[in-house]
């Protein structure tokens, strides 16, 4: 399923964020280096801008791309102007999470994570869902099968880092990510949105922290993400209520960056996401990084990795073209060297 492909010369950028995680005490696992040559990614890759047989089709969009990098039953992948789009793609459940779809955006993530042609991720539902959480007709762990082989230790050391993966890779990635939230975001839904870099809603979107109405806690890290975002009083009121907000309220407490009428949604997102995408890949990694670190470092460490990231940025292609295209008084044409 998996091919190496060979690295271009001018793009640093997986070496660059793997040696800013050494630099900071952190094993950079995540990168298939293959002796330092290639970078993985899953086939087959069409560039003739056709659909394949088994790729779920979904309505065509006109700010999309039609470059599907993988094929999916449950999801659809598309890539156009450094920009790439996942959409969920089960609008008949309201795209919610079965096991199938579970799996498959666990790939889709990682596949995307070294594609180093795209510089911005978007995530989006097709229909008129973000993603309605897990999919309860389909819980395996819910059966009383399943549920009389399982003690509570075999469920506790078999659990967490499965439950927090989408945030996890989210924030591994150096490339941003913004979650087009286009209808209901609710429990696991809602924490995929949260994992995002940035979100931009519909004003039809409803985003729920709705775990305790099922009797149960925040999963996939949507307490820890829901606290970093509104701050612990605001994550304790919407995670003890089960609470339902709506994109404007999602707006005033900083749940979302962003609240666009449904018709502009996905203009509004990649007219961000293009902007982005046209800035340095380079130093944008390292600023994501940053940016995260200081939720959970102290200014002392944050000072050294401020200070590697700016020596490394000192000497790449991009910041010459930064100074030379301000003199020249042009946009600059940042190539991510």
């Amino acid at each position: 399923m998996y091919e190496i492909q060979p690295r271009k010369p001018s793009q640093p950028l997986c070496l660059v964020y793997e040696d800013f995680y050494l630099a900071i005490g952190y094993t950079f696992y995540e990168f298939i280096k293959s002796d330092g040559i290639g970078y993985a990614s899953c086939g087959p890759i069409r560039t003739d801008g056709l659909l394949n047989d088994d790729v779920a089709r979904g309505s065509t969009h006109p700010y999309r791309g039609e470059l599907i990098i993988m094929a999916y039953k449950t999801l659809i992948i598309e890539k156009k102007d450094n920009i790439a789009t996942l959409t969920l793609n089960r609008p008949d459940r309201l795209n919610a999470l079965s096991v199938e779809m579970g799996g498959e955006l666990n790939a889709a993530i990682e596949e995307l994570k070294h594609d180093l042609e795209s510089r911005v991720l978007v995530i989006t539902g097709e229909g008129r869902a973000f993603c309605a959480g897990e999919d309860v007709k389909q819980r395996p762990g819910d059966s009383e099968h399943v549920r009389q082989k399982q003690t509570p230790l075999s469920k506790f050391t078999g659990a967490p880092r499965g439950l927090i993966r989408f945030a996890d890779s989210f924030r591994n990635m150096t490339k941003p990510t913004i979650a087009a939230i286009n209808g209901y975001a609710v429990g696991q839904g809602l924490s995929l949105a949260m994992a995002c870099d940035i979100r931009i809603a519909s004003e039809d979107a409803g985003l729920g922290a709705i775990w305790t109405r099922r009797g149960i806690p925040p999963e996939s890290a949507g307490a820890y993400l829901l606290t970093q975002i509104v701050g612990p009083a605001k994550a304790c009121e919407l995670i003890f209520r089960g609470k339902m907000v709506s994109a404007q309220e999602a707006r005033e407490i900083g749940l979302v960056n962003q609240v666009v009428p449904a018709d502009q949604l996905m203009e509004a997102t990649y007219e961000m996401a293009r902007e982005i995408a046209e800035g340095p890949p380079v130093a944008i990694a390292m600023s994501k990084a940053m940016i995260y670190q200081a939720l959970e470092t102290s200014l002392d460490i944050h000072g050294r990795l401020e200070f590697f990231a700016q020596d490394y940025c000192f000497n790449t292609g991009d910041r010459e073209e930064g100074i030379r295209s301000f003199l020249e008084k042009r946009p600059p044409r940042f190539k991510g060297e």
